[in-house]
C-alpha cells in the first residue's frame, strides 16, 4: 500500500486488516521519484491516502497504526 496524498481514500479499500500482510510504504515532503512509482506499481502496490488533509509522515504512522489496532478496516 503505497500511501500519497492524491490516492482513493483506504478507509474505502478491502483486502486491509491487523492479521493481513500489508505493507505501507510512505514518502516525503517531495514524493516519490517517477521511477520508484513504476516500481511499486510493477511490485502491486496500491495507492491510497489517508483523506484531503496533508499529513506528516509520522502522523500517518500513528493514525494507521490506530486504524489497525481499532480494526477501522472492517466493514460495518
Amino acid at each position: 500500500m503505497y500511501l500519497k496524498e492524491d490516492g482513493p481514500d483506504i478507509r474505502g479499500m478491502e483486502g486491509i486488516s491487523s492479521a493481513g500482510k500489508t505493507v505501507f510504504i510512505l514518502g516525503d515532503h517531495t514524493g516519490m521519484a517517477e521511477e520508484e512509482e513504476e516500481l511499486m506499481g510493477r511490485a502491486g502496490a496500491r495507492k491510497a491516502s489517508l483523506g484531503e488533509t496533508s499529513l506528516h509522515a509520522d502522523h500517518c504512522i500513528v493514525i494507521l497504526n490506530w486504524m489497525l489496532d481499532s480494526n477501522a478496516f472492517m466493514p460495518g
